[in-house]
């Protein structure tokens, strides 16, 4: 199988035979780096995961054998589990479908921490290995990322925001990383204040959402993080991207609504926001059904009248009467 095919398919649709394929590529170091660096990442899917994967990531990641690239690939394809697990447990129950044991998850959690701490490691292991590790938060996660995040390295730091979103307490990193110069800082800032839902930092996303020279990459990267951020007064910034021409952003922006509970409802015909409040309508309701009783009586009113004239002409022709169109 050509692993790259596994891109054009949901991973939910992948053969049978994708997980088997995925571990022999791991293993099989004829193969190129690409290759395998390829599978590494889809091996990291949670519909492949199983103790046996995240064994070989794992070794691949611990030994210097083998390339920078791929052990950094390896790393980061082992995030996602980690994730998984630490927001689900692991239940005791005999029934229970665990990703990955909770030995096993020690593992990774243990291996990924000692090769950060090993500083004779290339620092893209190190850091792709702390990017991981953060998805399952643990004491000395802050510590390493201030440290990372005050190195000159630009990559260090921006390794330093990206696990902000995962880690409590750097709002103010954060917010400061909004105003980078740096596209790929400022990406990575925005990811990480939807990811800690940082309300604080709304108007710097939006001042980005507003701006015309916003890149594809950092724009879906806002729209993302209105989803969290956004208050619902300021959804039009999102709505107006519905109508964008490229369809990733138009379909980006009408999934953020959907979190901001918004939709085209709730605007006018002239794109205008606000819709009338529920107060507003039901006392308009009541006008109308009111102008429609006093319509109605004045109706039968003047029949009375006419009925009368007509008595008191001898049954003579009596012009028909004409009431106002009711309730608009």
């Amino acid at each position: 199988m050509d692993l790259t095919t596994l891109d054009d398919i949901g991973p939910w649709d992948w053969p049978s035979t994708t997980r088997q394929e995925l571990k022999d590529a791991l293993r099989d170091r004829t193969r190129t780096v690409d290759e395998r660096s390829v599978a590494a990442t889809h091996a990291g899917n949670i519909v492949v995961m199983d103790d046996e994967m995240a064994a070989l990531l794992l070794e691949i990641v611990a030994s210097r054998d083998e390339p920078d690239r791929l052990r950094a690939r390896a790393a980061v394809a082992l995030g996602p589990t980690l994730q998984q697990c630490d927001e689900d447990g692991f239940d005791e129950s005999p029934y229970s479908e665990e990703l990955v044991s909770e030995d096993t998850f020690s593992r990774i959690c243990a291996t990924l921490e000692n090769v950060f701490n090993d500083t004779s490691n290339p620092s893209m292991v190190r850091r792709r290995a702390l990017e991981a590790a953060v998805r399952a938060p643990a004491d000395w996660h802050a510590n390493a990322i201030r440290k990372a995040y005050w190195m000159k390295d630009g990559d260090w730091k921006q390794t330093a925001v990206f696990c902000m979103g995962y880690i409590p307490g750097f709002e103010q990193e954060i917010t400061q990383a909004l105003q980078s110069r740096h596209e790929d800082m400022q990406f990575e800032a925005i990811r990480a204040a939807g990811a800690a839902e940082i309300q604080s930092a709304w108007p710097l996303i939006r001042d980005i959402l507003e701006n015309p020279k916003t890149d594809k990459t950092t724009l879906l990267a806002a729209i993302e993080a209105a989803e969290s951020l956004c208050p619902r007064e300021d959804s039009d910034v999102i709505y107006e991207l519905t109508e964008s021409r490229d369809p990733e952003i138009a379909e980006t922006a009408e999934e953020a609504l959907t979190f901001i509970n918004i939709d085209d409802s709730d605007f006018g015909d002239d794109d205008d926001f606000g819709a009338e409040s529920d107060d507003e309508e039901d006392e308009e309701d009541e006008e109308d059904f009111e102008d429609d009783d006093l319509e109605d009586h004045e109706t039968e009113d003047d029949e009375d009248e006419d009925d009368e004239d007509e008595e008191d002409d001898g049954g003579g022709e009596v012009e028909q009467d004409k009431s106002p169109d009711k309730g608009a």
